[in-house]
Parts: structure tokens; C-alpha cells; sequence
């Protein structure tokens, strides 16, 4: 949904659930998509807050998937629960830099 990184205010989605986003943001529902169809291999770059998804996967094999999270390198951990930063022993206010968080340029 292009331009939806821009909004303020969303919690965020539940990646298990296809309508969640629409349930956070109804108006969502009727904003203009964009599909972008992707093949094995193909790869896709976007800003984590614009909502997205892909269509279920109908077929008996895994969906593997890789996800890079690309943040300015001062970023600090806020305390907040996150799939990447849950049981990491983080404190909010810790850097995430070290081995778990490399930068690709050092």
C-alpha cells in the first residue's frame, strides 16, 4: 500500500492474520495497491511500515523467506517486544550493534 509508511499511530500488524492490517486502519481497505509479482529468488525492498503481504501459501513445501532490517546505527532497543530482539537480554536503551545487529559497511 504505497505511502502507508508515512502514517503515524499504527500498531503494529500481526503478520498471521491477512485482515489485521485493515482491522488496525480500516481506511486501508480502500487505499490504492500495487502488486508486484515475485517469482523464486526474486527479491523486494521496502520501508518495514508500509503495509504489505503476501498471498497465502497454497502449495505442500515451505515458503523460506529472508529478511534484512536495515536501521541507522544509533538505534536503541526500547523495550518493546519484538520477534528479532525477544530473549536477546536486552535492556531498553542498549545499542543493537554486535554480532546479532552487523553493519554491513564496517
Amino acid at each position: 500500500l504505497p505511502g502507508t509508511q508515512h502514517r503515524d499511530g499504527l500498531r503494529p500488524q500481526d503478520l498471521h492474520d491477512a485482515d489485521d492490517l485493515f482491522a488496525a486502519d480500516p481506511s486501508l481497505r480502500w487505499e490504492p495497491r500495487v502488486t508486484i509479482p515475485l517469482r523464486a529468488g526474486d527479491c523486494t525492498f521496502h520501508s518495514g511500515l508500509t503495509g504489505h503481504m503476501a498471498l497465502p501459501n497454497r502449495t505442500d513445501m515451505a515458503r523460506l523467506a529472508h529478511v534484512n532490517i536495515y536501521m541507522d546505527a544509533a538505534t536503541a532497543y526500547s523495550g518493546a517486544a519484538h520477534v528479532v530482539t525477544d530473549g536477546l537480554g536486552l535492556a531498553a536503551g542498549d545499542r543493537l550493534d554486535g554480532e546479532t545487529f552487523p553493519r554491513p559497511w564496517a
